[in-house]
């Protein structure tokens, strides 16, 4: 099958995630939101997968709220004078935060367990790579005093301006940071990530010094486009939600135009292999593993494991072989160590893999270092995953996020 250049895959609209918006929408009533914009599906019940979360503790009841169509690991109830109430399932307890707009007083009789954040947040430590990435996509970097990397780990070239111009600084690793540093310029916000709860003392130690601490979960989604309609929570802090409304929308209608082009037939796998030989295979049910079938591909692993919870699998290559020999294509991710950059460095890595069929037929792909960090474009993997289906000799194989070895 010739491949269609890529520009011409971002057309029609897809009837697989057009029904699952369908079935997620809450309304058809249009509700403006305090951004100006408005959405199809905002309503107050968005907010009850969270429990009580609308709660203000103080009487008040919300007039609407953020329109979530696939995320599910928060929610935002708006009030009086445009006032938010966001809500974080944080797994074992949900967290809630006030935010509250600078010519506004913070609401009294507001239940204890409410953190009260107050607009405007210019000053963010975000120990966080893919809210760091949404903040990019919002143009919104500005916010972000301090970020989770140096700025040689990045690959997204604003935020590495960012580094490199003094604006952005690296207080150190998410599980000991510089408390002098961040004292100097106390944040209004730290954002961290679910690793945060590894090292549950720094949150302890932020929340001591007065920077109240919000965490993201953006990996606990199931679906691709949960991940990212994040970015309105992002938007909403940045005081950008209606940009993060439009990118978010952009990102929906990418992912239908892939997703009407319909099956290939075609088997992936995704995997990494590490230091000893081994593979670490990623499920059929992991987010990745779901772009793979909506892109047009079979996804041609389909152990469990025994961690119902776990994203991947590990299993000796010996194993990992008699089950995926014949698989028509190869992604190797490459977000892991030094990933190969030619055929003869991934054959390298074990030589059974040199009779895997994807080897033999020249069809084996590399993520790049950018994609794990730019969590607000996953429309663009899936796009390329498309193009890497549909590809033939002469086609361009050096893609955004996905490079051919050869």
């Amino acid at each position: 099958m010739t491949l269609p250049p890529v520009r011409r895959i971002m057309v029609g609209v897809g009837l697989v995630l057009a029904s699952a918006l369908a079935l997620s929408a809450c309304s058809t009533a249009p509700i403006s939101s305090p951004s100006g914009s408005t959405s199809t599906t905002a309503t107050v019940a968005a907010s009850v997968a969270l429990g009580a979360s609308g709660d203000l503790g103080n009487g008040w009841k919300p007039d609407h709220a953020l329109a979530l169509q696939y995320a599910t690991g928060f929610s935002v109830d708006f009030y009086q004078d445009d006032i938010a109430l966001i809500a974080i399932n944080e797994g074992d307890a949900t967290k809630r935060y006030i935010l509250v707009p600078e010519s506004v007083d913070t609401p009294k009789g507001i239940a204890s367990d409410i953190t009260v954040l107050r607009q405007p947040l210019a000053s963010i430590y975000d120990a966080s790579t893919p809210s760091v990435s949404m903040f990019a996509a919002l143009d919104a970097l500005d916010v972000i005093s301090y970020g989770p990397q140096e700025a040689d780990a990045w690959h997204i070239p604003a935020i590495k301006a960012q580094m490199t111009s003094g604006k952005m600084a690296y207080p150190g690793k998410y599980s000991a940071p510089d408390y002098e540093m961040l004292v100097k310029d106390k944040p209004d916000l730290a954002l961290e990530n679910s690793m945060i709860l590894q090292a549950p003392e720094v949150r302890e130690k932020l929340e001591s010094l007065g920077v109240p601490v919000l965490m993201e979960r953006f990996s606990y989604e199931n679906h691709p486009l949960g991940r990212v309609e994040w970015i309105k929570l992002l938007g909403l802090l940045s005081g950008k939600l209606g940009k993060a409304e439009e990118v978010f929308a952009d990102q929906i209608a990418k992912f239908e135009a892939v997703s009407d082009l319909g099956a290939t037939g075609k088997t992936v796998v995704f995997f990494y292999i590490n230091s000893n030989g081994g593979v670490t295979a990623w499920k059929a049910s992991d987010y990745f593993s779901q772009m793979i079938t909506m892109a047009g591909g079979d996804y041609g692993f389909t152990e469990t494991g025994d961690d119902p919870a776990a994203a991947t699998v590990k299993l000796e290559m010996e194993q990992f072989y008699a089950l995926v020999k014949d698989a028509d294509y190869i992604i190797y991710n490459g977000a892991l160590g030094q990933p190969p950059t030619q055929l003869s460095q991934f054959t390298d890595l074990n030589p059974l893999l040199k009779d895997f069929q994807a080897t033999q037929t020249g069809q084996v792909w590399t993520t790049t270092k950018v994609y794990y960090q730019d969590s607000a474009d996953l429309a663009t993997m899936m796009t390329d995953i498309r193009a890497m289906l549909t590809w033939s000799d002469g086609a361009d194989d050096q893609l955004k996020f996905l490079r051919r070895l050869s």
